[in-house]
């Protein structure tokens, strides 16, 4: 829980320091889940921050997170992200995933294609601050990553059990249906919803 916590007060300083540059941006996966859908720190473990952001904001939200004592934490390998990482407290590490593409061109996300512009249209924010995406957009993640990850860990599962209880749209303009549609998910949204 001390790590949630800490954690949770990095996004709040990130969320802020891209405030003040005019960045976009949403917290997504495991941050945004345990703010949103389980309650309190510590009940839904997750090893990063995960952000999102427009492809055109990297050197503004490069520059706001450097500014912050973040830095690169190896050479650019990834298409889609890269981790930046700090060290405030001597073996407390805190690493932020900042992508500006949620899902790769090969392997099993090789269809899908999430529109980070609706995401970051439809955010909210959660303790007063912290920017998430809407719920209807986090259960569509959730089945971009159940896609990517082959349903493990079985956390993945707990998470569309979560999220389902909430009042979502299921058939409306802009709706879980159409969206699942549009970016390519029946497949992994239906998979993660009979296991769940």
């Amino acid at each position: 829980e001390v790590m949630a916590r800490l954690q949770l007060a990095a996004a709040e300083e990130i969320a802020a320091a891209f405030r003040e540059s005019n960045i976009e941006a949403v917290f997504a996966k495991g941050v945004a889940l345990s703010l949103s859908v389980y309650g309190r720190p510590g009940v839904r473990t997750f090893a990063d921050l995960d952000g999102l952001i427009h492809p055109q904001s990297l050197r503004d939200a490069h520059a706001a997170l450097t500014q912050i004592g973040f830095g690169i934490k190896d050479e650019p390998a990834n298409p889609i992200e890269l981790t930046y990482v700090r060290e405030k407290l001597p073996g407390v590490r805190i690493c932020v995933d900042l992508h500006w593409a949620f899902t790769s061109d090969d392997g099993l996300q090789a269809s899908v294609r999430v529109p980070i512009a609706d995401i970051l249209q439809r955010r909210r924010l959660v303790k007063g601050t912290v920017p998430i995406p809407a719920d209807e957009h986090q259960l569509l993640l959730a089945a971009a990553n159940l896609a990517r990850k082959s349903a493990e860990p079985l956390m993945l599962l707990v998470d569309f059990a979560r999220l389902v209880s909430r009042p979502l749209d299921w058939a409306g303009a802009g709706g879980v249906g159409e969206c699942a549609s549009q970016w390519g998910l029946r497949t992994p949204l239906w998979l993660g919803l009979t296991l769940a």
